[in-house]
């Protein structure tokens, strides 16, 4: 299965409301936005950016609110605990039923 596929497909999911949480990284990507422009728009270097998609626990609190806002979804919906993001057949696991 290719990329486009794989995240027009979990926009679908989103839109129907049937993914709960997914991790920074997949929401970034599901939305389009490009991890320099999501640096540029919370105040952060590119590099910061990149070390907190990676490392999601090290993200300040007031960033973590500043990066839901921006990209449209409650902080709750957010997996700042998961280290690297899932395969798309993986995120059947999370999803609400």
């Amino acid at each position: 299965m290719n990329d486009i596929f794989k995240m027009s497909t979990i926009v679908v999911d989103m839109m129907k409301g049937v993914i709960n949480m997914l991790t920074l990284r997949e929401w970034r990507r599901a939305k389009e936005i490009s991890q320099a422009k999501l640096a540029d728009a919370i105040g952060v270097h590119v590099n910061t950016y990149l070390l907190w998609e990676k490392e999601p626990t090290k993200i300040p609190i007031g960033y973590a609110f500043k990066i839901a806002n921006i990209i449209g979804v409650p902080i709750e919906n957010i997996d700042f605990l998961a280290e690297k993001s899932t395969n798309h057949e993986d995120l059947q696991h999370r999803m609400v039923v």
